[in-house]
């Protein structure tokens, strides 16, 4: 039966070819477009659920507030807390803390030199909350002690190459970090998801810090800065918000009544797996997605798959009327009305079949570029997408039956006798009034689709042509040496770096900073007053070093007062942006200007200038409070420079040139 269920189905696809064709490529095209949002949509609602038991591990934010009115809220904590959790709080089963820094990382028997590296110094408990599967170890205790460090496999593969055989083996050996600090390898561990806020290549340990820096690194608390993140793993049925109340009255007890004095500080617990799409605070590690959007493309995805099966139910439902004499002769020689249903399901199934196949035929031929395009590595035929795959073999096989359950349903009921004295009657007020609905369903959601498509065409559109204060065509930027660091004539090779450019007719400004448009910054300040004024909102301010060459060659205006000098003295001086003269309570930015500003207990400066307002980050951020201070701190920085638009390849290789002659030991990394 089933046999011959096949042979009809055939004998009516190439009876039909154009018919059949349309109707093949709409479902295929469907069912495709559902599959393609589908991996987009699970991939971001899944991030850091591989770690295990992710539900009962948190990320410690602060809450920084003044006269109960809101302030700043940071991904950011303080390095004295994870000590005292440990300590103090039996809930807590571990805890570890993470400094995020991008380095330079040098295997020296190899000369193998790679930038801008993101690393983590990171407490021995993070790679046990992480779950971390190892491929090679060496002694994992020594994660503990200074100077020890883990990597990932392709973090691996890019210093030792993929053969680690007997004496190739990555454990045991030293790689050098910022070419000043060595760590020895302890282990390689698989490849963190991609879908986590916490995949690195290279984890370094803690304690290597404390050795460097001081007892800082393990103790500091509010009003100090907040430069790491912590992570706490709870015991399971732990009450979340009562042990965070708890951990409030704990942490808040060790701050010193005299920073408390109008300021409140509060201690939020944030579940990892809420960060990704839950969370748009200060100094994330990583941006994050948007919930709302991903909701929109699950809802688009389903949409698009309705469009397509109510286009197939038409298509068929339209075409009935030519196999009536088909249904006629078969009910007069004995064919019931089961019998036909199940036919047409069969064959109404067996297309949806095809078209599904068809429709991974597509997926594979545009994924690549689709996943170029959504910035996603992972694989979309692999046995970590089962879910996936069964949620869509659940998709084609309900939604083929019941695309295929109203045809079959007019098809069957047509009357033998009035169909073959050619009477059958096509105007049926029930089937017509069923296609006039789907018709009408069906263009609708396409309007809705249509037009907010063009409503987020037109959105990008206007951010694109905003004008975001500065002039960033033909800027080129070059990541600071970083063998550099500690160096204390590291500003005269500077110096001598952007003499020797300036005479290159191609090249107009140059600058070094420690921040950059688009570029997270790396320090921030909360409790910034004017002198002699006590009160004032409790905010966030974002923090770094720039030179006198640094507004020019960004094109960025200065509005009131003066830019730095070289030849003068500014290590108590201070630019601010706008929206700093305001959040400091100046009346304007004219009237700013000389005034005193105190940054911490030991940091007053004087503004001596202004800066217009520009944006740092995307356009969905409001612009916020900015202090600028002279210096060539550019340990973690950036070189900046303006050059002409003709000629840029070979501006850039005189440029990579020089480079090479004062800094022999630093890959050239450079963008624009």
């Amino acid at each position: 039966m089933i046999r011959n269920y096949l042979q009809i189905t055939w004998r009516n696809v190439l009876k039909n070819k154009i018919f059949s064709l349309i109707n093949l490529v709409g479902l295929s095209i469907g069912m495709a477009s559902f599959l393609l949002i589908a991996f987009f949509v699970k991939y971001e609602l899944t991030y850091d659920r591989f770690i295990p038991e992710s539900e009962n591990i948190y990320r410690i934010t602060v809450v920084q507030s003044e006269n109960k009115e809101a302030g700043m809220h940071s991904a950011m904590s303080y390095a004295g807390i994870t000590p005292i959790l440990k300590a103090e709080i039996p809930e807590v089963a571990s805890a570890a803390r993470i400094l995020v820094e991008e380095v330079l990382l040098h295997y020296r028997p190899k000369q193998l030199k790679f930038n801008n590296q993101k690393t983590y110094w990171a407490d021995a408990d993070f790679y046990k909350m992480l779950g971390l599967k190892f491929e090679l170890t060496g002694d994992l205790a020594m994660l503990d002690k200074p100077n020890h460090a883990i990597l990932s496999r392709s973090g691996a593969e890019r210093l030792f190459g993929s053969d680690w055989s007997g004496e190739n083996t990555p454990i045991g050996k030293t790689i050098w970090l910022n070419e000043g600090v060595p760590f020895m390898i302890q282990g390689i561990y698989h490849d963190i998801p991609a879908n986590s806020h916490l995949a690195v290549d290279f984890i370094v340990s803690y304690s290597t810090l404390t050795s460097l820096i001081g007892q800082v690194m393990e103790t500091a608390m509010p009003p100090g800065d907040n430069f790491d993140y912590t992570y706490v793993k709870f015991n399971k049925e732990t009450n979340i918000d009562r042990v965070e109340e708890k951990i409030n009255n704990v942490l808040v007890s060790k701050i010193p009544d005299a920073q408390k004095q109008n300021i409140d500080y509060s201690f939020k617990l944030q579940n990892i797996r809420d960060i990704h799409l839950r969370s748009n605070l200060a100094s994330e590690i990583r941006p994050g997605g948007n919930r709302i959007f991903i909701y929109a493309l699950a809802i688009a995805a389903l949409l698009i798959l309705t469009i397509a099966l109510a286009n197939f139910i038409n298509l068929n439902t339209a075409k009935a009327i030519d196999r009536a004499k088909e249904i006629g002769i078969r009910k007069s020689v004995g064919a019931g009305y089961g019998q036909l249903m199940i036919q047409f399901v069969f064959e109404g199934f067996v297309f949806t079949l095809f078209s599904a196949l068809f429709s991974l035929l597509l997926v594979i031929v545009i994924l690549r570029p689709f996943k170029q395009i959504i910035q996603v590595n992972t694989a979309l035929f692999s046995t970590e997408q089962l879910s996936l795959w069964g949620i869509f073999s659940g998709v084609v096989t309900l939604g083929g039956f019941l695309a295929s359950l109203y045809p079959a349903f007019i098809l069957s009921t047509f009357q033998p006798i009035k169909v073959l004295k050619g009477k059958l009657v096509t105007q049926n007020s029930g089937v017509n009034g069923f296609r006039k609905t789907l018709i009408v369903f069906q263009f609708s959601i396409t309007v809705f689709l249509i037009s907010a498509t063009g409503a987020i065409f037109y959105q990008i559109d206007f951010m694109k042509n905003q004008p975001t204060g500065i002039e960033d065509e033909a800027v080129l930027v070059v990541h600071t040496p970083r063998s550099m660091i500690g160096n204390e004539k590291r500003v005269d090779f500077f110096k001598t770096f952007r003499q020797s450019l300036m005479q290159d007719k191609a090249i107009s400004f140059i600058a070094s900073s420690g921040c950059l448009p688009g570029k997270e910054f790396l320090n921030h300040r909360e409790g910034v007053r004017q002198i002699g004024v006590e009160t004032g909102k409790n905010i966030s301010y974002d923090f770094a070093s720039v030179d006198e060459g640094y507004f020019q060659t960004l094109g960025i205006s200065l509005i009131a007062g003066r830019n730095f000098s070289q030849n003068r003295p500014e290590d108590s001086t201070i630019i601010i942006n706008e929206s700093a003269v305001k959040s400091l309570g100046f009346e304007s930015p004219e009237k700013a200007i000389d005034k005193i500003i105190n940054i911490n207990e030991k940091n007053d400066r004087v503004i001596v200038g202004v800066i217009k307002d520009v944006h740092y980050k995307g356009l969905q951020n409001e612009v916020t409070p900015l202090l600028l201070k002279y210096g060539h701190g550019y340990e973690f920085g950036f070189f900046t420079m303006k050059i002409q638009t003709n000629s840029i390849g070979a501006t850039v290789d005189r440029i990579k040139k020089q480079w090479d002659v004062l800094y022999p030991n630093d890959p050239f990394d450079s963008f624009f």
